[in-house]
């Protein structure tokens, strides 16, 4: 009798051990399988991974009642808890409503309750026999450091992995036979095969593989987790996807919001708390795998959103430089959030149980750290901030990351000053943060104009003579609104242009009641406070605003 209760106690143990697995995030079963596919798929000549991704048909909703009493006992689990569960399952009525109407109640001897903390572990349990059977069987697995992988299991998540096609179909005999036996059912239309290759192909005449006599189709491309993956290993289309749905929730948002003046502070508190983390959606597996320097990183999807976010709140034109829309707005690039969330990940992976796949999954990936776009950006990272990754759990996030910060800074500042068009924006020598005038400026059109001039979205001859069809030598971009004959810079255009001397003789008389030297100020510090820059940045926007308004009259 005690050697049962052992065995139990111990079985019991083994089941918190695997719920515990399958708790964990569904972002370290993406790592599993995409350490398997770099490693097994482009690591060897011919390397193939057969693999079924399957959809049970309403998974919660079709367990068997008494099926799941049984298996629970067999856990070892009695008592009260027991008692309880099965009270909540035992004799349940329900009824179906329709409009204002409600049929006659039926008993209900499937599925568990919706919504129900409870439901996935009962689940958990429901299918746990599934995955001793499939280690059992000596079909073929993959081969994770040291430990054999037949399957991933996520809650009701389930992909069936094999090196070889018999071994992937001795699998699924397996799968039809526990299907057979506790009522479960395969949705054909989700279940799909993929067959992970280098060059990605339709094998669906030369592969065939069947469950419950149906055959399975063949894909290219499937979503896991709520990433798609495509048989070549790559993201590229979940990329896409989440930005396209970033993108809409945004827009969705703006559609509620675009009657109400909402300072830009709170914007951007929304596009970080709301947005971003759905476009990184699992970019702790993703994101290594691009390259992760600045300059490419602009090109990227997920940064041409967070662009697109920061012009629509500048309220300026497409083609103003990103570079500049983020400092005004004195925001980073998002690859740095996809660094600093890759290093947590690491630190978790590294702080794992050793015996837990994603463990596994990184030891593997340490073997060839060069070939581990994960370990080689940390090592990429660390490098840089000077210090080392021997005490993984103790790794200095925060560090590495202002190291990070003052990298993208000099890029930045390097990158600046090599576009001529932004050489106004440069003579404004400010910090990398929220231009203070964009708070302080209320009027939400003066603050768009004064915008535009400072970062060069706009219609002086400067500018326009940038054009491809309105070409012009620098020196011949000429003022046309007075008779100078001095080029029509930013400069120009506030503080010499004839056209706006009745605004400018306004504003300087005021301007002396707050700042009394400013008339003998040099014309670089004039045209800085005339930017904005300053506690008169309301009485600057106002004056910009004028003489815009002024040059548009003509």
């Amino acid at each position: 009798m005690r050697e049962r209760e052992h065995e139990s106690a111990r079985e019991s143990a083994r089941e918190r051990e695997r719920a515990r697995e399958r708790e964990s995030a569904s972002t370290r079963e993406r790592e599993t399988l995409h350490t398997r596919i770099n490693k097994h798929v482009h690591q060897k000549k011919e390397g193939k991974i057969f693999a079924c991704f399957i959809d049970f048909k309403k998974a919660f909703d079709s367990i068997w009642h008494e099926g799941l009493f049984y298996k629970i006992l067999q856990t070892g689990l009695g008592g009260k808890v027991y008692d309880l569960i099965k009270c909540m399952y035992t004799e349940n009525k329900c009824a179906i409503k329709i409009k204002n109407q409600r049929t006659e109640l039926f008993s209900q001897s499937r599925g568990v309750r919706q919504g129900c903390s409870l439901s996935p572990n009962l689940f958990n349990i429901y299918i746990n026999e599934l995955a001793d059977m499939l280690d059992q069987y000596p079909a073929p697995g993959l081969t994770l450091f040291d430990t054999e992988v037949k399957y991933l299991l996520y809650a009701d998540d389930l992909v069936l992995l094999s090196p070889t096609k018999e071994g992937l179909q001795q699998n699924l005999n397996i799968l039809e036979q526990y299907c057979h036996n506790w009522a479960l059912a395969v949705n054909f239309k989700k279940t799909k095969i993929m067959i992970f290759q280098k060059k990605p192909r339709c094998q669906n005449h030369k592969y065939k593989f069947t469950l419950n006599n149906t055959i399975i189709e063949h894909t290219k491309n499937y979503t896991y987790l709520g990433l798609t993956i495509s048989a070549s290993g790559n993201f590229n289309m979940a990329v896409n996807a989440l930005k396209e749905k970033a993108r809409r929730a945004l827009y969705a948002i703006k559609m509620k919001l675009f009657k109400i003046n909402i300072p830009i502070r709170i914007w951007t508190k929304i596009f970080d708390s709301v947005i971003l983390p759905i476009a990184l959606y699992g970019s702790e597996v993703w994101g290594p795998l691009n390259k992760l320097d600045f300059k490419r990183w602009d090109k990227h999807p997920i940064e041409a959103l967070h662009a697109e976010f920061c012009r629509k709140i500048l309220q300026v034109q497409r083609n103003t430089p990103t570079n500049a829309c983020r400092a005004e707005l004195g925001r980073f690039p998002v690859v740095m959030k996809i660094q600093k969330r890759s290093l947590k990940f690491w630190r978790h992976l590294n702080s794992s149980p050793n015996s837990s796949l994603q463990f596994k999954a990184l030891q593997t990936q340490e073997l060839s750290p060069e070939t581990s776009p994960l370990s080689q950006l940390v090592l990429d990272l660390t490098n840089q901030a000077d210090t080392s990754t021997a005490s993984k759990e103790r790794i200095p996030i925060n560090k590495i990351m202002n190291q990070s910060k003052d990298s993208y800074l000099q890029h930045w500042k390097n990158e600046t000053k090599s576009q001529s068009r932004l050489n106004c924006y440069l003579t404004l020598n400010r910090k990398y943060e929220l231009a203070d005038y964009l708070y302080s400026v209320r009027d939400t059109k003066q603050r768009q104009i004064l915008t535009k001039y400072r970062l060069s979205d706009h219609r002086l001859a400067i500018e326009t003579g940038r054009h491809k069809k309105t070409w012009l030598p620098k020196e011949e971009r000429v003022c046309g609104h007075c008779t100078t004959g001095e080029v029509e810079t930013e400069m120009h255009f506030l503080l010499y242009c004839d056209k706006y001397s009745s605004p400018r003789d306004t504003l300087f008389t005021e301007m002396t009641t707050f700042i009394p030297n400013f008339n003998s100020l040099n014309p670089e510090e004039k045209l800085k406070i005339l930017m904005g820059e300053g506690a008169m940045a309301p009485l600057a926007a106002k004056y910009v605003f004028a003489c815009h308004s002024l040059r548009d009259t003509e």
